[in-house]
């Protein structure tokens, strides 16, 4: 084995000699990666609904979008929570319906970046089809409107506090 062939430093010039175009471009690789991980949110959705503390109850999904900062690549992270989470850049949040076993797409709220992109350019967003919907997400979060909603979607109580009893707040 030579020497340097096991570093993470090598593998990642490796892969970067590839000139993959795809990798690279961040919007793209989600695109193509959208089936899977819509797949890997509905297996979450499914496994929580089976767990004690979730069975019979709504739930909440949350989906994380990062890019590894050693790898460049994109890194999504899921999971499940009792309460609507407070609305966060890199985030896309689901509801799970317990009754009809249903996920429901709430919002989704770009990185800071863009979201400041957005707000510099909403005519250029709210004109393009494709950009519309997530423009309103970063216009209702900006005003709050997102924040409001959260709290009466969580009873009236502060994100991530909910009543298991009447004397003590379970927080998550």
């Amino acid at each position: 084995m030579e020497s340097g062939l096991s570093t993470v430093g090598y593998q990642i010039q490796k892969h970067n000699d590839k000139q993959i175009e795809l990798e690279d471009d961040v919007r793209a690789y989600t695109e193509v990666m959208s089936p899977i991980i819509y797949k890997s949110i509905q297996d979450t959705a499914e496994q929580t609904s089976k767990h004690s503390k979730y069975k019979n109850k709504n739930f909440y999904i949350v989906l994380v979008k990062n890019v590894d900062r050693i790898l460049g690549q994109p890194k999504y992270q899921i999971w499940a929570r009792y309460s609507c989470p407070t609305p966060v850049y890199k985030q896309d949040v689901f509801k799970y319906h317990n009754i009809s076993g249903e996920l429901e797409f709430l919002w989704c709220i770009p990185s800071a970046q863009r979201y400041y992109h957005i707000l510099n350019n909403r005519k250029h967003y709210f004109d393009n089809k494709e950009t519309r919907r997530l423009a309103q997400f970063v216009c209702l979060m900006e005003s709050g409107e997102l924040l409001k909603w959260v709290i009466k979607e969580n009873g009236e109580k502060p994100d991530a506090v909910i009543m298991v009893n009447k004397e003590s707040p379970l927080t998550m």
